[in-house]
């Protein structure tokens, strides 16, 4: 009877080693910062990967406060696996919030909606895509369909369990 792999690991003398594998970024990926002078907004790049840009990007919206923790992860395995697919990706942070500039005691809606159309035109502009897709996650959800209406390169927008109700939302 041969013994299977893992009992082979557990007996052997040399080190185990994960069946995963470690991904790391590619070179078309990168931390950058954008946006008025006054206000820098830190954005990272998801580059299209393998294959080529399919001439549509996508901006993703975080949420805000302890469920930007929460999601982080999930929203940047979701950029890589999109700029694995052809569509390059950008995440950010508000103004004053994360490493953006600015103190979050000046943050506001309106503030977040504009970054939010900063962040698009900043896609456009470093990748050259034609159409944005807003992807939101929570307050994030809600940033992006303001920020979406009538904006020309906006083709679709992705609401992901939306605040609905902010007085809601505060009271939690």
């Amino acid at each position: 009877m041969m013994p299977d792999a893992e009992m082979t690991n557990r007996t052997s003398s040399a080190p185990r080693t994960p069946n995963f594998a470690v991904r790391r970024e590619s070179a078309t990926s990168a931390p950058f910062f954008f946006g008025e002078e006054a206000r820098r907004l830190f954005g990272f790049l998801h580059g299209a990967q393998g294959q080529p840009s399919r001439g549509c990007g996508v901006v993703l919206c975080y949420p805000v406060f302890h469920e930007y923790w929460i999601t982080h992860r999930a929203l940047r395995q979701l950029a890589q696996r999109l700029a694995a697919a052809g569509f390059p990706t950008l995440r950010f942070d508000y103004s004053g919030t994360g490493d953006s500039w600015g103190d979050c005691r000046q943050a506001s809606i309106p503030a977040w909606v504009s970054d939010v159309g900063a962040a698009s035109r900043e896609l456009v502009s470093r990748t050259g895509v034609g159409k944005v897709i807003l992807v939101g996650c929570r307050l994030g959800a809600s940033l992006a369909l303001l920020a979406g209406k009538g904006r020309y390169e906006v083709v679709a927008t992705v609401l992901w369990d939306p605040i609905i109700e902010g007085a809601v939302w505060l009271d939690c």
